[in-house]
This record gives structure tokens, sequence and C-alpha cells, in this order.
């Protein structure tokens, strides 16, 4: 698959201990990992915080009453389109794909799934995820994104995937990034180049 390859950087510690699965990571006062990059500026907090920031995007932790964003995005047979064949969307399925996103953030601190906003607008353009993948350890994480067709090729898969690379490289001391993606999917593909991955 695609990779970008960097030298390992390390991760300063955390100035607190990452909550548990007892207490919801999304309510968690306690819990600060200050991070910054030349693209981005990170900060783990509490409700709707944001986890990374680019000079158009913002993004933040997913938390249990986001199911309609998802929903409305896979709805569109646009976004559908290379994935799960274009099936039509299953509510059941949603359900459960949102409430194993919300165990990556306690379970893998600084891998996740997170909702992706354009700032000018305030509006939620999709989502993008860096977290170890399948048949890989921390150190090489997957990245994926699923963006609203009206968000399309405007440069944010671009952006956002640079500043999570980066970000991944700098502060999380990963070794390799990988994203995979249909052959046939042109506008995919140009995302990924454009992020330096080859």
């Amino acid at each position: 698959p695609p990779q970008y390859k960097h030298p390992r950087t390390a991760l300063d510690p955390p100035t607190a201990d990452p909550p548990s699965l007892d207490s919801s990571p999304l309510r968690s006062s306690g819990f600060r990992i200050p991070l910054t990059g030349r693209l981005t500026t990170v900060y783990i907090l509490n409700d709707m915080d944001v986890y990374l920031e680019t000079d158009r995007l913002t993004l933040r932790w997913f938390t249990p009453d986001d199911l309609h964003l998802i929903v409305e995005l896979d709805s569109d047979p646009a976004v559908k389109r290379y994935i799960d064949n274009g099936a039509p969307v299953d509510h059941a399925d949603l359900v459960e794909t949102l409430e194993w996103w919300l165990t990556h953030y306690p379970r893998e601190v600084g891998y996740g799934f997170w909702a992706a906003y354009e700032k000018a607008a305030g509006s939620f353009i999709g989502w993008f995820h860096f977290r170890p993948g399948d048949a890989a350890g921390p150190l090489e994480p997957e990245l994926g994104y699923r963006l609203r067709k009206q968000a399309w090729g405007k440069g944010f898969g671009t952006e956002g995937s640079i500043a999570l690379i980066e970000h991944g490289f700098r502060e999380l001391g990963v070794e390799r990034v990988y994203a995979q993606t249909m052959a046939v999917n042109i506008g995919s593909r140009r995302v990924m180049e454009k992020a330096g991955m080859r």
C-alpha cells in the first residue's frame, strides 16, 4: 500500500494519566496532552474539544451524540460509491461503528477517529482516522478519511491528512503511515499522493 516514511521522533509523556474505560474519555476533565507542531495544535480536554487544528479545519473527538452526522454522511450514494460496494446505510451497523470508534480514545491514546469541521462555515464535512491498522502495531498507523461531497476538490482531505501524518511522526513517534483505497478511486489516490505517500 502507499506509505509515507520519515525518521522516528519521540513523544513527550502526557501531563496526566489517560482516562480509564470506567469514565468516559469524552467527559474527562483531568486528561490533558498539549502537543504542538508546524501545522497542528493539539489539546485533549473535555466534551467536544479539539484534537487537532489546521488553517481551515478543526478535528475533534466524536461523541455518542454524533450518530446523525455519520448517518447523513453515509447516506450519500456518491460518498459510498467505493465503500461497501455502495450498499445503503445500515443504521444498526453505524450505531456499532460509532461505539467502536469511541473505544479508541482511552485504549489507544493519541489515535482514533476525528470529526472534521470547516472553520469558516463551522460545518461538519466528514471524518479522518489515524489509528493502528489491523496488521500493524501502533508505530505503523493507518490514515483514512471520508468527506461529504460538498467538501470534495477543495484540498480538505490533503490538508487534514498532512496534519495527521506530521503529527504522527513528530509527536507520536510513528515509523510509517499507510493508507489504502481502490485503484479506481482517483480522488482518494490524489489525496494520498499530495500528502506525500508513495
